[in-house]
């Protein structure tokens, strides 16, 4: 993945088993939701509800200023899932998520655990976890 100016920046990347998963396993990754995040989600989800691209209508909401989009947050967490818990090969066949707090554009509060609530599905023939992300 290009990084600043171009150089490439390294993902760490691991897979594990559901065998080797266990309760308490922990993911991190941090982000600050920039500008260009912002423009490139709303062209790619065509959301471009001005709360989030418009600073003057933002300014009157409830919310004070622009914020991210909600799935930006999701995203982050599917990052963490497929490739550092359980890791590469991993899909996400479900998801569930609360968009709050509210994120600011331009904050770096923005970092998804995975894996707090590690549990095995207990359901004959399944091979996956649910992974719960903490309430911040």
């Amino acid at each position: 993945m290009p990084g600043p100016g171009g150089a490439v920046k390294q993902i760490d990347m691991q897979s594990l088993t559901i065998e080797q998963l266990a309760v308490g396993d922990a993911a991190e990754f941090a982000k600050t939701i920039t500008e260009t995040d912002i423009a490139m989600f709303a062209t790619v989800s065509g959301d471009f509800n001005p709360l989030h691209m418009d600073a003057v209508f933002a300014e009157k909401s409830q919310f004070g200023a622009r914020v991210a989009h909600g799935p930006i947050t999701l995203s982050l967490s599917a990052g963490i899932l497929v490739m550092r818990l359980p890791g590469v090969g991993t899909i996400a066949v479900s998801n569930h998520i609360d968009y709050r707090p509210t994120r600011y554009i331009g904050a770096h509060d923005h970092d998804a655990r995975g894996g707090r609530g590690a549990r095995p599905r207990a359901q004959p023939g399944a091979n996956g976890a649910d992974l719960d992300e903490p309430a911040r």
